[in-house]
């Protein structure tokens, strides 16, 4: 069946621009099989039902003066289920749009339109070139600016567009930014993750951000910092504010499914693992942690802290916490004491102090808890070579110097000492005397003062001497 198009040529002839040279088409038709066609060379489209589809891929329109509002017209991708769209919805919005040129001259007017129409939340293209624009108007909240590898000066990122989001490229690095802020905002990039599976194996980590950095076998004079956080404050005012925070939280409904006690959380998790099976003097250096305090002046105030701890009540009217250790050391190692792993100081202390150098004075030892605790024939050093010491075993105080004992205080009382023993003044209180000189009471050496009289046991039985007065 064929049908002469003369409403779509009248409607083609209207719209088309003026042509330097004007050809007749071909007789328009509809074949049996839907295509609309001008001859044997061009074909428009096809007629389905009481719709005429247009073929995008037979259709060029040519010409810079072809100009029109094409936003109504409507789109479909290829493939199942989809589904036309308004040519609007697909268009992303860009500041060339608005006529910002990139070249380095001042585009806040490009900027500042293509802003104000834009909705809040929403984005807003840049593509490559110089950046010089100070964008205004448009949402009250921040929108997503994202750069193609702008540059105030062909080398410096831009990443500050006022109070927006700034997303940009340059020389393979990405870039987050935000130049000013409103109080109590979201965060320029927040990544969460919510775990749901069961099973999996055992010591595998799911992470919901991991950052890789390797070091290759070079000598490099560079710092690789895998994670570098860097906070610069002027801040005054009740806030607190930190370069680093990691909080792990249980709920308060973790326990009701009734399964029980929790697993461990951890609120940070460091560890510096060598994996060379090599002493240090060959390996090198490890370190777990490291906290560098810098500054000027004393502190009066006593406000600078090395490392601050709290331990605190969750529910204020709660039941107090309690906590098996504030700090707590240990290995994981097995087998005998000698073969495991150990440290030739716990805490190794070189900094000078004007107080204490441990202070537990404001701290309450609840039911006669002591301050130091230590093992039997652990012993207590009193100057750095460790020659001298002090140390209880086997029921007796003992001083010890160069290994030599020279001072023992026993568990009942009695005291004994390598040298002579010098008082200024001696009070010894009354004794039982002893009956006569073989009373078997004492051993040798033995002093004591009854009455008038002071008795010594010798390796003949007692002897005394008679004090008179003067």
């Amino acid at each position: 069946m064929k049908r002469f198009l003369a409403p779509v040529l009248a409607l083609m002839a209207l719209g088309a621009p003026a042509l330097a040279q004007t050809r007749a088409l071909p007789p328009g038709e509809i074949r049996a099989n839907g295509d609309i066609t001008f001859g044997n060379t061009l074909k428009l489209g096809r007629r389905e039902g009481t719709k005429t589809v247009i073929t995008p891929d037979t259709l060029q329109i040519l010409g810079s003066g072809s100009t029109g509002d094409v936003s109504a017209m409507t789109a479909r991708r290829s493939g199942t289920g989809a589904v036309p769209r308004p040519l609007s919805d697909r268009d992303t919005r860009s500041v060339k749009d608005y006529g910002a040129k990139l070249d380095g001259s001042d585009d806040t007017a490009a900027f500042s339109q293509a802003r104000s129409q834009t909705a809040a939340g929403g984005t807003i293209e840049v593509p490559e070139g110089r950046f010089n624009a100070l964008a205004g108007g448009g949402p009250a909240t921040p929108i997503l600016w994202r750069l193609q590898g702008n540059t105030y000066d062909g080398a410096t990122p831009v990443v500050s567009i006022g109070k927006d989001t700034v997303e940009t490229t340059l020389h393979g690095r990405k870039y987050f930014g935000v130049g000013a802020t409103n109080p109590d905002e979201a965060p320029v990039l927040r990544v969460d993750q919510t775990v749901t599976h069961s099973g999996g194996t055992g010591g595998a980590v799911v992470n919901a951000l991991k950052i890789n950095q390797t070091l290759g076998a070079a000598s490099l004079d560079n710092y690789g910092w895998a994670f570098n956080a860097t906070l610069s404050s002027k801040a005054y005012g009740t806030g607190q504010h930190t370069a680093s925070s990691a909080l792990a939280v249980r709920p308060p409904d973790a326990l009701s499914d009734g399964k029980g006690q929790r697993a461990t959380i951890w609120a940070d998790y460091k560890e510096a693992t060598s994996q060379t099976g090599q002493p240090s003097n060959l390996d090198g250096p490890l370190v777990i942690g490291e906290w560098d305090m810098y500054a000027n002046g004393a502190d009066p105030g006593g406000i600078r802290l090395g490392l601050h701890m709290l331990f605190s009540r969750y529910n204020p009217a709660g039941a107090a916490m309690g906590i098996n250790s504030a700090i707590g050391i240990g290995t994981n190692d097995t087998g005998s004491i000698l073969s495991r792993s150990y440290a030739r100081k716990i805490l190794n202390n070189e900094l000078s102090f004007t107080e204490a150098g441990i202070d537990f004075s404001q701290a309450t030892a609840i039911g006669g808890a002591p301050v130091l605790r230590m093992a039997a024939g652990q012993d207590i050093a009193w100057e750095g070579s460790g020659s001298r010491v002090t140390r209880w075993v086997d029921g007796f105080w003992q001083t010890r110097v160069g290994g030599i004992e020279i001072h023992r205080l026993t568990d009942s009382g009695e005291t004994g000492q390598l040298g002579r023993a010098q008082f200024p003044y001696f009070n010894a209180p009354d004794r039982t005397a002893p009956a006569n000189t073989a009373d078997a009471i004492g051993t040798v050496g033995d002093v004591i003062f009854s009455g008038t009289f002071m008795y010594r046991k010798t390796s003949s039985g007692w002897l005394r001497v008679q004090m008179s007065t003067f």
